[in-house]
């Protein structure tokens, strides 16, 4: 019964990143690496594309599969995809990245950890578009994380976080939404059946969402955490 209930709720992936599920094809989630599922990854797309994004940041490279969906979705209009991975070498994703052809839009990786990474890209005042969060998931280390994606962030862009359903990540979430003024999106593609939420709670066994998307709706000056140095709310 279960299984007739997930064959009848499931996902029917976009045309436009077929692309990608081929070079994806040959990572399998058995074997360790961390892949980016259709859902996520057309999510991913939608937004890219909702953006019109050209620059675009991820912490945490692994697979290399959730770099694909950005660099596709950069095809037609160009543009930077950066990942930040503290131990490159031997990582499959090297291997997945030039396996794909993105043409026209370019991919970089920085080889440091995210707290020794960030502050040197804001350093550099660069700015982007959209920002994937998917290192490490302890609580501290996600504030660190979120503290400078934020300003990293373009206002009007959009961070996007794996693995929602750990207590450390919906805490960042409902930190950002409360300090920082970002708003939430809806965290399903845009042609998913109204089904397909119960269809990631029976493959997931949680009743939340296993990522989730939030959106910079306020410049760094303006959130509430920038207006009074002793603000606080509870998160």
């Amino acid at each position: 019964m279960k299984q007739a209930i997930k064959r009848r709720l499931g996902y029917r992936p976009l045309d436009e990143t077929r692309a990608v599920r081929d070079a994806l094809s040959s990572l399998s989630p058995l074997s360790g690496q961390p892949v980016c599922p259709p859902w996520e990854g057309d999510l991913i797309h939608e937004t890219l594309n909702e953006l019109e994004a050209t620059a675009c940041l991820e912490i945490g490279f692994h697979s290399g599969s959730t770099a694909v969906y950005m660099l596709n979705a950069l095809r037609k209009r160009g543009g930077s995809v950066t990942s930040i991975e503290p131990n490159p070498r031997d990582i499959r994703g090297f291997e997945t990245v030039a396996a794909f052809d993105p043409r026209t839009a370019r991919h970089d990786v920085v080889a440091a950890r995210s707290d020794e990474a960030l502050p040197r890209l804001l350093a550099e005042g660069r700015k982007f578009d959209f920002i994937f969060i998917d290192g490490w998931k302890t609580l501290d280390a996600l504030f660190v994380d979120a503290y400078y994606a934020t300003r990293l962030l373009r206002t009007g862009g959009v961070l996007f976080f794996d693995d929602h359903h750990m207590p450390s990540v919906r805490t960042t979430v409902r930190m950002l939404r409360s300090h920082y003024g970002y708003q939430p999106m809806s965290t399903l593609p845009s042609h998913a059946g109204t089904g397909f939420r119960l269809y990631l709670a029976l493959i997931s066994g949680t009743r939340h969402m296993p990522f989730v998307r939030i959106r910079k709706t306020l410049r760094d000056a303006e959130a509430p955490a920038a207006r009074d140095w002793n603000f606080s709310a509870p998160i």
